[in-house]
């Protein structure tokens, strides 16, 4: 087993900032404009988005985002602001296929964030053909940690596969001034060998734990430099301008991100 530890800085909002811009997300999603199937938007390039089944914004509704071959296929799974909401998107390029079932409870009352994901590569080597993760973020407990600084993990990140297992938690606090941000978020990793490999994992990491250590670091500081800008773009914003600008960011062209516009 092995405890990696390192600090992020991230920027911050309100709860009732963040409570108003999932119902407003909801609103948008809802107010998109379909003809024949089609999004009905200035989309740039080839980009496009069809609903292939199903009544929109509905149970049961899919949608193809972007092209037939490497887009997005998204399943609306549960569609319901009292009791919870939740989507599966399924992204295929080659033989390598990436699922996540993302939900919400509840729109009304924003409680729990969960993610389960799963990774399969069809014909790599075995060994490498699977791996699966569960992000479970508790939105009352990420709050309540910001206020009382103490208490269970409010963000937990569980990865399995057949070599090892990893867990990542978060503990948010306030950086300077106020819980609304920003916030430094302490995230603690523990890696553990699975099996067989396990004593291998020991003799390896002994020998390259100052590499992995700062590989780890590399990797926190690389996501948080990514989402920062975004985040800050989307906070600075009232919740209906960047409710308009997240949903948009769900067909946008990779390179494009409307939340930083």
């Amino acid at each position: 087993m092995a405890t990696f530890q390192h600090e992020v800085m991230l920027p911050g909002c309100s709860r009732d900032w963040f409570q108003q811009f999932v119902a407003e997300v909801h609103d948008t999603v809802e107010a998109l404009p379909f003809e024949g199937g089609r999004l009905v938007e200035q989309l740039p390039g080839d980009r496009e988005v069809l609903l292939v089944a199903g009544r929109h914004a509905r149970e049961g509704a899919e949608y193809r985002i972007g092209p037939e071959v490497g887009g997005l296929n998204l399943t609306i799974t549960a569609w319901d602001r009292a009791r919870g909401t939740s989507v599966r998107v399924l992204s295929q390029e080659d033989e390598e296929i990436v699922t996540n079932s993302v939900s919400l409870r509840s729109v009304n009352r924003p409680e729990l964030f969960e993610i389960l994901g799963e990774y399969q590569n069809l014909h790599g080597p075995r060994l490498f053909r699977g791996l699966s993760w569960r992000v479970n973020i508790s939105l009352t407990g990420w709050w309540e940690y910001l206020i009382a600084g103490n208490g269970p993990a409010p963000a937990v990140v569980d990865v399995t596969h057949p070599l090892l297992t990893g867990r990542i938690e978060m503990f948010p606090r306030p950086a300077e001034g106020p819980a609304t941000g920003p916030w430094a978020v302490d995230v603690v990793g523990v890696v553990r060998g699975q099996s067989w490999a396990r004593p291998l994992f020991a003799v390896g990491l002994r020998l390259m734990r100052r590499i992995v250590r700062t590989s780890y670091r590399k990797v926190l500081d690389g996501i948080a430099g990514n989402a920062e800008p975004v985040l800050t773009a989307l906070t600075a914003k009232s919740p209906p301008a960047a409710a308009k600008a997240a949903v948009e960011s769900l067909y946008a062209p990779r390179d494009q991100h409307p939340a930083s516009t």
